[in-house]
Order: C-alpha cells, then sequence, then structure tokens
C-alpha cells in the first residue's frame, strides 16, 4: 500500500506469517532470505514494523522528499 502522510510518501507491506516477527539481522553469504528489513531500512528515512490487518503484520518505511523540511 502505498499513502502520504504529512511529511513524506509511506510505504506499508503486510504479511500473514504473523508467527515470525520481524527483525532486522546480519544474513549468512550464502542464505535465501534474512535481508527484507534491511533493503527496507537502506532507503529509508523512518521506518517501523506493527500491527497489520488481523492477522498480519505489517512493515512500513517513509522517504522524505528532496525539499522538503520533515516534521520535528
Amino acid at each position: 500500500m502505498l499513502t502520504r502522510t504529512a511529511r513524506a510518501p509511506r510505504i506499508e507491506v503486510a504479511d500473514t506469517r504473523r508467527d515470525r516477527v520481524a527483525a532486522s539481522r546480519d544474513a549468512d553469504r550464502g542464505a535465501e532470505g534474512g535481508r527484507g528489513l534491511v533493503l527496507v531500512a537502506a532507503p529509508a528515512d523512518r521506518w517501523g514494523v506493527g500491527q497489520g490487518p488481523p492477522p498480519c503484520k505489517a512493515v512500513w518505511a517513509e522517504l522524505d522528499l528532496p525539499g522538503e523540511c520533515p516534521e520535528p
């Protein structure tokens, strides 16, 4: 889902695997997974994990646009 907050575009994705808590970690070099939150955090100015539509968890990221001043 793509929305806009008062200060930035916000991207949010939901995952039905609520049994797995999203956490940033170092993935093994040959691992097929474990890099998702690293990829989200790299370009994001703010990001987090929260409750999505039941029974999902959601990961969101906000990206400040050039020339706009974020609110404190």
